[in-house]
């Protein structure tokens, strides 16, 4: 007799592995490297070159950001003290920004230099795959930036993001495979992104000072190694 018994197939998990090297958010990044493997054999490999235009604006919309975020919490403490209502206006103009930031980065990574990078990914990947897509880069600028955003993970809603430097050091392989595998159980849910920031040494990077940052974006869970 047959078994009745059904196991679905497990998902292989993919990582994609983004370098932005030589470069700056103001100067461009002529050399952004895009590498796609999968956790078991046989392996599927892909790899892919591609460039990011100067853009200094995405600067600009983060510094706004980021000081209209502080403002309205501040603003919001001194209301919740005095048992008022919040700002209307200022959570508006705040989702309003958040909104143009969204906007303004995924203009950026739509130009020719990375798009077909975005193909490329688009092509081998299925929106049910297990994807941990890592982004390796040492301008503290493109760091800050809300990559959650990236209508990439709004199409792989089963994609977490992890943050890297293009410089580390090994660690104790036991306490990292526990991590990570502890990491990759989880869900995600939809409409959220899970920030996995691997913030490597900290010579020449304020990696605090990330950590900070990190936990201000909305509709994010964050990780740290």
């Amino acid at each position: 007799m047959m078994d009745s018994a059904w196991t679905a197939p497990i998902q292989t998990e993919k990582q994609v592995i983004l370098s932005l090297a030589g470069g700056t958010l103001e100067q461009g990044f002529p050399a952004v490297t895009m590498q796609l493997s999968s956790d078991q054999p046989p392996t599927q490999r892909l790899k892919v070159v591609g460039s990011l235009s100067p853009a200094p604006h995405l600067h600009q919309l983060y510094h706004d950001w980021r000081a209209h975020y502080l403002a309205l919490q501040d603003r919001l403490r001194i209301q919740l003290v005095a048992d008022h209502s919040p700002n209307q206006v200022s959570r508006e103009r705040f989702e309003h920004l958040s909104e143009r930031f969204g906007q303004a980065l995924n203009q950026w990574l739509s130009l020719p230099g990375f798009h077909r990078i975005d193909q490329q990914l688009r092509l081998y990947l299925n929106p049910s795959d297990p994807i941990r897509l890592i982004l390796e880069t040492d301008c503290p600028h493109t760091r800050r930036l809300p990559w959650h955003l990236w209508l990439f993970f709004h199409d792989y809603p089963q994609a977490e993001f992890a943050l890297g430097s293009l410089n580390y050091r090994p660690t104790q392989a036991p306490g990292l495979a526990a991590r990570s595998s502890s990491i990759r159980s989880g869900s995600i849910r939809s409409g959220s992104v899970r920030v996995l920031a691997i913030l490597g040494t900290s010579v020449g990077i304020d990696v605090e000072r990330d950590r900070a940052l990190l936990t201000q974006l909305p509709q994010t869970s964050s990780n740290y190694w």
